[in-house]
């Protein structure tokens, strides 16, 4: 597979998941959605099979009332929940995409012969570890590297750094980046602080200007997103993803050792 097609493969992926993430804000449409579809049917069938008119008008109120339920969002208080947690999954994902990237962009890299500073890097490796080992060396290499350096992609500075100073590929800083570095921490007091903004995070979001996300935070205020702001936090990953993985196809398609 070349270069190209195996960076585009990780992307697509990451696409698949920002879609179930966003089929998930709006669960409570599709549930209604369901019901309102199935009682119109229903309506429809005691109506023409059956000839009782009256049943099938009093269904059809029934489902012209979950309509307007869905119109006026009324449910949408009790997904707050469920709001939060997605920016939860595309933390994940967006971690995971990174890392894979950075893994495939340091196996393409050896195999073409690249002159990548992650050439030079000496590792610790036993002959049992590599006896064992079913991957080609490259990816051996690659997750030798991931973890005996403990490289960290839960961070926009990490990922950064280890991008430039392994593979020479400069990502760039935009209000993408802050709008991600934003919801990296969203997503730490969510999870480790029951929603509520902490010194942590003010300290951690103090230098993302500009951003498109919470632009104001106060200390000790609940944390909670809506479905607009979930969907521009995965816009602004799909963005930095396809720049990643842009930059790498650029830098490793002219790089060879000399």
């Amino acid at each position: 597979m070349a270069a190209e097609q195996s960076f585009a493969v990780i992307g697509d992926v990451f696409k698949v998941n920002v879609n179930a993430v966003d089929r998930l804000l709006n669960f409570d449409h599709v549930i209604i959605d369901v019901a309102v579809e199935g009682l119109g049917g229903l309506a429809l069938e005691l109506e023409e099979k059956h000839g009782s008119r009256r049943a099938a008008t009093i269904i059809r109120n029934r489902a012209k009332l979950l309509a307007n339920i869905k119109s006026a969002d009324s449910l949408r208080p009790q997904y707050e929940t469920i709001f939060n947690q997605c920016v939860v999954l595309l933390i994940s994902y967006f971690t995971s995409a990174m890392h894979t990237l950075f893994r495939q962009g340091i196996i393409v890299a050896l195999s073409k012969g690249a002159d990548v500073p992650a050439m030079s890097e000496e590792l610790k490796l036993s002959w049992r570890k590599m006896a064992q080992a079913e991957a080609e060396r490259e990816a051996v290499f690659a997750d030798l590297l991931i973890a005996q350096q403990n490289i960290s992609f839960q961070d926009m500075q990490s990922i950064s750094r280890v991008f430039r100073e392994q593979l020479n590929v400069q990502l760039k800083r935009s209000v993408d980046t802050n709008n991600i570095i934003l919801g990296q921490a969203a997503r730490h007091v969510i999870v480790h602080a029951g929603g509520i903004v902490d010194k942590k995070m003010i300290r951690q979001v103090s230098g993302c200007i500009p951003r498109s996300l919470k632009r104001e935070l106060k200390l000790d205020d609940r944390l909670q997103f809506n479905p607009q702001e979930i969907k521009v936090l995965s816009q602004s990953m799909s963005v930095y993803v396809n720049d990643a993985t842009s930059a790498l196809n650029v830098a490793l398609e002219h790089r060879e050792a000399g």
